[in-house]
């Protein structure tokens, strides 16, 4: 199971992360220049995917404040986006395809984000409280890597935006000339909550920085809150 590093970890992995960051962005410049040139960046990307997992930090934790760092194009009381997604059976169809219940949907970077994968954890150790308020949890990521996620101990249902449609349809993807030289497709990390009939009830959309260490994620708690105070029994039944 995924931990946070403890306090006697942590000298030694903010060393290292910065040590790797320093670098990454000296290079940075470089595999810009080699993408216009046509440069496929899946090694690259790879690469720096596995260096995140072994050297950054796990610090990030919860908060009970939701915010919006990054206004989405939807609303609340609009229904959630008609846009395509590849389901975690390996099938594609409609994001709003799973009807009749509440969901809370949550888009995150990829299993090697320090960020996401202590978010997921967060909402993990409460997934049982979730569904007992009639809630489905799905994640959305531009990675399929459901397998490292399981292997963290994070079993929440994972979809894969690998374009980027969805972000774009929500307003939150990521567009920097940093993520364009690391072939990334990114998504600020958010959560936005439905109710049974796929409108929007509340939202939490955060800005990520890839230097900074405990960032702040609205914490499972927080959801429940949330979801008793905005969402009735009627609509928590589907009705």
């Amino acid at each position: 199971m995924l931990k946070r590093h403890t306090i006697f970890q942590l000298p030694l992995y903010l060393l290292l992360s910065g040590i790797y960051i320093f670098g990454k962005y000296v290079l940075t410049p470089f595999l810009y220049l080699f993408r216009k040139m046509g440069l496929n960046p899946r090694r690259v990307r790879n690469l720096d995917a596995t260096c995140n997992r072994t050297v950054l930090p796990l610090t990030e934790s919860s908060d009970n404040t939701p915010r919006s760092d990054v206004a989405p194009s939807i609303v609340i009381g609009q229904t959630m986006p008609k846009v395509s997604v590849k389901y975690p059976n390996g099938t594609f169809g409609p994001l709003d395809e799973v009807t009749g219940f509440p969901m809370l949907l949550i888009f995150i970077r990829g299993s090697w984000c320090s960020y996401s994968r202590l978010h997921l954890l967060d909402l993990m150790k409460h997934k049982e409280a979730f569904g007992q308020n009639g809630v489905y949890l799905m994640a959305i990521s531009s990675y399929d890597d459901h397998i490292k996620w399981e292997s963290m101990g994070i079993h929440i249902p994972m979809c894969v935006d690998a374009k980027g449609d969805v972000f774009d349809a929500f307003g939150i993807q990521i567009k920097s000339w940093t993520a364009y030289a690391w072939g990334r497709i990114l998504p600020h990390e958010s959560a936005f909550l439905f109710d049974g009939n796929k409108q929007l009830v509340a939202f939490d959309v955060r800005k990520v920085s890839g230097i900074q260490p405990g960032q702040k994620f609205l914490g499972s708690n927080a959801w429940l809150q949330i979801i008793k105070t905005k969402l009735t029994n009627k609509v928590l039944d589907g009705e």
